[in-house]
């Protein structure tokens, strides 16, 4: 058994490392009640008599448990990250919106699951947020008040530098007559997703505004929910170039659109 780690994954431990400095780090398979074989990072652990180094991922060491090094045989994973904002366990990249997965080589699917149809093509181009940004942005939606994307039931699947992706969860209210997801429930979806991409460049909250969106309908979306890509293009001083694409649950590509953000200064503290 040997073990590759994706550029994303690396990242995400180096985060990691940094956040729980200087507690070491270890990888283990084959650990604990849940999830046998799927990798989970550890600080301050103490290996087992039966696991052995696999492989490190940059300065931390891989472990893997007997029957995991079994059922892999000579064949090589790889462990890669995807978003989780609700994750939770005892992995340390939890904490964070993460969950390390393991992957075939060559593939973008994790080992065991069926073949899908991407509905995030794009996240990949764009690396993970810095830890505290990642962590502030994972709280967007999960507000006091009920704002209006909450109201119709957009979720935040995942921020990245310059890119998010959301979800519209389908229900029939959001239908117009047709039987046909609303292009104005589209259109909501398609503005709010481009937020944490434009707000991912700042350490600071900072007001911004839409200017302009032009928004092309390609496909419809009946009876599922409705995915969209927002990523930036282009940043000027206080403009900002998005281009986000919508698809179906299924993976149709329904929509695309370009929009336009002003980004304002920094609110000044309240001053007596």
């Amino acid at each position: 058994m040997r073990v590759d780690f994706t550029p994303a994954a690396l990242a995400v431990v180096r985060e990691v490392a940094a956040a729980r400095a200087p507690a070491p780090l270890v990888f283990v398979f084959g650990s604990g009640c849940c999830e046998g074989t799927a990798p989970h990072l550890f600080a301050n652990h103490r290996v087992g008599p039966t696991q052995r180094e696999v492989g490190h991922a940059g300065d931390v060491p891989v472990f893997a448990d007997e029957h995991v090094r079994a059922l892999h045989g000579a064949r090589t994973v790889v462990i890669d990250v995807e978003a989780d904002p609700l994750a939770d366990g005892f992995s340390a990249e939890t904490a964070f919106g993460w969950r390390f997965v393991v992957r075939a080589p060559g593939h973008s699917q994790p080992v065991g699951y069926p073949p899908r149809v991407s509905v995030a093509p794009n996240a990949e181009r764009f690396p993970p947020l810095p830890a505290a940004r990642a962590a502030r942005w994972l709280q967007f939606g999960k507000w006091d008040v009920t704002y209006f994307p909450s109201f119709v039931g957009i979720e935040l699947e995942e921020a990245r530098t310059d890119y998010a992706r959301m979800r519209l969860r389908w229900r029939p209210e959001l239908d117009q007559p047709a039987g046909v997801v609303h292009g104005g429930a589209i259109a909501t979806l398609i503005d709010t997703v481009v937020v944490p991409a434009v707000g991912s460049a700042y350490d600071e909250p900072r007001p911004f505004f839409t200017v302009a969106m032009q928004v092309q309908y390609l496909e419809r979306i009946a009876g599922e929910d409705a995915i969209a890509e927002g990523w930036v293009e282009r940043r000027g001083r206080a403009t900002v170039f998005c281009r986000v694409e919508v698809r179906s649950a299924t993976g149709t590509l329904a929509a695309t659109a370009s929009i336009i953000y002003h980004v304002s200064q920094p609110r000044e503290p309240a001053t007596r």
